[in-house]
């Protein structure tokens, strides 16, 4: 991996704010204003995001509160956010927040990301400490043993991995912070080789995803920075076990939904009629979750995958044209790596398709589907992304049951390589015309523009979303929901 990390900060203040003091009234001259950070309790967007931070709305706000940018990836239930920047950012020492201790640090470091993420994932408040020994520090706090490099397993999809220059995980005295990260997506295969993607803050001075090889179930070497900027290489790696159960708030307990001694998640529903619907998610261990009823009486399937899928999966979204037919989408985890999943039926019986790919994609592709709406039971899209390369692209599927057609989302006018993409929502108002919704970015400014996407089957036009006359200039823009009444 030829980026460069910049040093991953130790938090570098606790304090106590309490919830009706905000930073108009400590004043820029209070000790207390100046330890806490200039971005914390009593800013709005702070403010908004910790209130619900699983409110994707809030996401752009909160990074934009601190001038910077947002990064969001399918699966990772918060957003990266760059530049680094050198603006005090707090985190709460308590979940939920209300009020109370925030931890404070220099800039979107790494550690702020991984913290924020266990915040909203776990539940964990913040612990203090470099990249090199954040899986250490949380795993120490909440008794889970770390995963070691080179012990037979791959990381999973929302682990957290920290890098360490010292093979005891520590930073010499803050001579080699480190780095850490999330797992976004993981592609080993049954020998142990293949690749991981992670999720980062403060990657080369921003938010990325960086791909980094894995052989023989050993995670290889990145190269981070010192506490004086040189370059170092990391050798040292463990993961934190975090991926392997449910992201976000834990739903109440409901009983038939999922197998004993599991934890449900659901992500979404359609209703086909008020006595019809069908909600879709996943349950401890990371198998995709199909649940069907209505009111109070609801019952769980069993969410087949395909033959080349066998290591779980999670489903994202769900359409029902009729009470008889479905179509559910997500990914799939297999030996050959990361596989968009299809899941037609209803009640107890589904029948479960991989999702075709483009003729350009790499291998393997990772491709995940976001979103699905059907016009009938035999006329469906769904959206999400792939990676034809590095930089990761729309994915448009249309068709119905296990007979998909796969197409790369077209960039405007104006774009070139290295511009990558993504969907998130969906509408079908006909049998043959749909809209697809979600931005792409500029590979140079790291600009993000919304994305529109009209068309059927292999034919999509695309088109830069508007901006109303008062946007700010170069704003970071991302479209997370569509729906249409007619075609026209």
């Amino acid at each position: 991996m030829s980026s460069m990390a910049r040093k991953c900060f130790r938090r570098l203040a606790v304090v106590s704010v309490p919830l009706a003091l905000t930073a108009a009234a400590l004043g820029a001259g209070s000790p207390a204003a100046a330890a806490s950070g200039a971005y914390g309790p009593g800013s709005s967007a702070w403010d908004a995001y910790y209130a619900n931070p699983l409110d994707t709305a809030t996401w752009r706000p909160f990074c934009a509160g601190a001038v910077a940018k947002a990064k969001v990836v399918a699966g990772i239930p918060v957003p990266a956010c760059g530049p680094t920047g050198t603006t005090q950012i707090d985190t709460p020492l308590k979940y939920p927040y209300t009020a109370g201790g925030v931890a404070s640090v220099s800039g979107f470091q790494c550690v702020e990301l991984v913290q924020r993420y266990l915040y909203v994932a776990k539940h964990w408040g913040t612990k203090t400490g470099d990249g090199a020994d954040m899986v250490r520090v949380y795993g120490a706090a909440h008794n889970v043993t770390p995963v070691a490099n080179g012990s037979g397993k791959a990381p999973h999809v929302g682990d957290v991995i920290s890098f360490s220059v010292m093979a005891d995980f520590t930073d010499d005295n803050g001579l080699y912070p480190g780095h850490t990260a999330i797992v976004s997506a993981s592609s080993v295969n049954s020998s142990g080789n293949g690749s991981i993607k992670i999720l980062s803050q403060n990657w080369a001075g921003g938010a990325a995803v960086t791909q980094v090889t894995v052989t023989n179930w050993t995670v290889q070497p990145i190269t981070t920075g010192d506490a004086n900027g040189v370059p170092v290489s990391a050798p040292y790696v463990e993961w934190l076990p975090t991926g392997t159960r449910p992201l976000g708030p834990p739903p109440p307990a409901v009983t038939g939904l999922a197998p004993p001694g599991s934890s449900p998640h659901i992500d979404s529903a359609a209703c086909a009629s008020v006595t019809s619907c069908t909600a879709v998610g996943f349950s401890v261990p990371a198998e995709p979750l199909l649940v069907t009823g209505s009111a109070a009486s609801w019952k769980a399937a069993s969410a087949p995958l395909p033959a080349t899928a066998n290591l779980g999966g999670q489903l994202y979204s769900v359409a029902c044209p009729s009470s008889s037919a479905c179509t559910a989408v997500g990914y799939a985890d297999g030996s050959a790596g990361q596989q968009g999943l299809l899941e037609t039926g209803s009640g107890k019986s589904w029948t479960a398709a991989e999702a075709p790919v483009p003729a350009n994609a790499q291998t393997p592709a990772q491709p995940t589907l976001a979103a699905v709406a059907c016009y009938s039971a035999t006329s469906c899209a769904a959206a999400g992304s792939y990676d034809p390369t590095n930089d990761g692209a729309g994915l448009l599927e249309t068709g119905s049951g296990t007979s998909w057609t796969p197409a790369e989302a077209p960039l405007p006018v104006g774009t070139g390589p290295g511009w990558g993409a993504q969907l998130t929502s969906v509408a079908c108002p006909s049998a043959t015309a749909c809209v697809a919704a979600g931005w792409y970015n500029n590979p140079v400014s790291g600009v993000e523009l919304g994305l529109i996407e009209t068309g059927w089957g292999t034919s999509w036009t695309p088109a830069e979303a508007p901006l109303p006359a008062n946007a700010a200039l170069d704003p970071s823009v991302a479209l997370f929901a569509v729906a249409c009444h007619s075609a026209g």
